[in-house]
């Protein structure tokens, strides 16, 4: 198999998981958004003085523990999608 033909099926491959990644990175971007206004409504809650500081202790140490594991997880997939993006870029220049 040659590299032209490599890179064809390279290419069919990445162009068809495409949307697929952009999906999962979204999910990613979601769920983090619902973690931080967990963390938001319960900062109001330990404000307010309807829950003590020990218990929004534990939810800000989880929280942001969350946060962190889908920052990551966003980065990942965003160079990731990048990559992608650029590959396909260059090969439709390349071969189109």
């Amino acid at each position: 198999m040659s590299y032209l033909e490599n890179d064809h099926e390279l290419y069919k491959v990445v162009k068809r998981k495409l949307p697929n990644q952009k999906k999962t990175l979204e999910g990613f971007k979601k769920r983090q958004k619902v973690v931080i206004d967990l963390l938001d409504e319960n900062r109001e809650h330990y404000e307010n003085g309807r829950m003590y500081e020990i218990d929004f202790a534990r939810i800000k140490k989880l929280t942001k523990e969350l946060i962190d594991g889908y920052e990551k997880d966003i980065l990942h997939f965003e160079g990731h999608i990048a990559d992608i993006e650029e590959f396909i870029e260059v090969y439709d220049r390349a071969y189109k």
